[in-house]
């Protein structure tokens, strides 16, 4: 799951730091921090917008919670990681619903409003033009359609 890249820093030249993606980041430091810093890394993760890798990051904070003996309930990491888990699956499934357009059939209605819109030009007039008005019905169906879907 690593990014490939690495960072030299003008601190530390010789030593090329890994780049992860930050729940890469947050699995990698439970697993390596020391005690005292624990509290610090929980904060952050209970503070932080993760898109992504909550599975990974509750296993390594239960296998290290029962590592250190950490109280339970004194931060609700898990409780965050979920919530957290939940609120990026429904924003996925809400970018999702527009998916299932059928483009070919979307084309076809935008072709024949296309060719209805420019015929009532031609005429001297759109607003009333009865086919116009169909295939604007029609469009607007079609696309309730599909975000119902």
């Amino acid at each position: 799951m690593t990014t490939g890249q690495t960072l030299v820093t003008e601190q530390t030249p010789a030593t090329e730091i890994e780049l992860r993606s930050i729940s890469e980041s947050i699995v990698h430091q439970l697993n390596t921090c020391d005690v005292t810093e624990i509290g610090c890394i929980l904060r952050f993760i209970v503070g932080t917008r993760i898109p992504d890798g909550h599975d990974e990051i509750a296993k390594a904070w239960t296998k290290r919670a029962e590592t250190i003996g950490w109280p339970r309930g004194e931060i609700d990491v898990l409780g965050g990681i979920l919530r957290q888990k939940k609120a990026a699956e429904a924003k996925l499934a809400r970018g999702h619903v527009w998916e299932k357009i059928d483009l070919e059939h979307l084309r076809g209605l935008l072709n024949s409003l296309d060719y209805h819109v420019n015929q009532g030009l031609s005429s001297g007039g759109i607003s009333d033009n009865p086919y116009i008005q169909e295939q604007l019905t029609k469009m607007y169906e079609f696309l309730l359609s599909c975000k119902k879907g």
